[in-house]
């Protein structure tokens, strides 16, 4: 094993992450594109005839995040 230095930092201190804001950027430009695949899902389910597996509260909260997403990324 390496023999380290204890660190000296207060608890105060913050160390910066780099790439947290890469993949922040990441999820955020694929959460659209996950929900738009979600309601589509749940739209071949509802045209198949099985929505009574499906909750009709999810299917209508994803919608309505779906229209705020695009409404976020492509009208502001």
């Amino acid at each position: 094993m390496e023999a380290r230095k204890p660190v000296t930092q207060n608890a105060d201190t913050v160390v910066p992450v780099s790439y947290f804001k890469d993949i922040i950027i990441t999820l955020g430009v694929s959460a659209i594109l996950i929900n738009l695949l979600m309601c589509i899902t749940y739209s071949v389910i509802i045209i198949i005839g099985k929505y009574k597996m499906l909750p009709k509260w999810l299917a209508s909260i994803n919608l309505v995040f779906l229209i705020f997403q695009f409404f976020y990324f492509f009208f502001r």
